[in-house]
């Protein structure tokens, strides 16, 4: 059995939905997975190709109300300087590369790429993330929860009153920085989409706000 069948039962348990992950890849292993549900989850993990899947991933946004704070740095200074801003969670999970995310509960929030000028941090209300204890064997290392766990995700915090202010948007962004914002937008929304043309659509659309 591979790292996802032995552990969805727990993650069906905690009433989260999850889908087979390449972890190396950081992406789905099952077309469809936007539409994944608890049923389809137990499904995939007696497939055993996809049972032997080392990652397992986590719907963000309306299916889980789970909203991740990824913090995209390395060093237990930005996991605090993102909680003064978002507020106390009680679930943080250090990635496989030594980063980390923090959960917190769904409320709308949209999906944005380093929203904030300067601050390695994405916003993510849509897609999916790499759960605990997903392993990349290539870094032979894995996801694991520095606190907290499935049990806390039924009950977690909001994020801060005004803890969004002072979102970078497109209409916002500096003249000549336009390419280099919509790449790096790009890069991640590559995550929610099942194939190229499905990223280009979303690119085209989010270009369409620049001025």
């Amino acid at each position: 059995m591979g790292v996802y069948a032995k552990n969805v039962a727990s993650f069906i348990e905690a009433s989260l939905a999850v889908l087979p992950v390449l972890t190396i890849e950081k992406r789905p292993a099952v077309h469809g997975w936007q539409n994944a549900t608890l049923a389809k989850s137990l499904a995939w993990a007696k497939q055993e190709k996809l049972g032997a899947a080392d990652g397992l991933g986590v719907l963000l946004g309306e299916k889980s109300r789970i909203v991740e704070i990824d913090v995209d740095a390395v060093g237990s200074a930005w996991v605090g300087a993102a909680m003064m801003r978002f507020g106390e969670t009680p679930v943080a999970i250090r990635t496989a590369s030594g980063k980390a995310k923090l959960w917190y509960r769904y409320t709308s929030e949209r999906r944005r790429i380093r929203p904030f000028a300067n601050i390695p941090i994405d916003v993510l209300g849509k897609g999916f993330t790499i759960a605990p204890p997903s392993v990349r064997q290539d870094l032979r290392t894995n996801y694991e929860f520095l606190s907290g766990g499935l049990n806390e995700t039924a009950d977690l915090p909001c994020l801060k009153p005004g803890s969004l202010d002072s979102l970078q948007s497109p209409e916002t962004t500096i003249p000549g920085l336009r390419n280099t914002r919509l790449w790096r937008w790009s890069m991640m929304e590559a995550r929610s989409c099942d194939d190229v043309e499905a990223l280009i659509d979303a690119a085209k659309t989010y270009n369409q706000a620049y001025p």
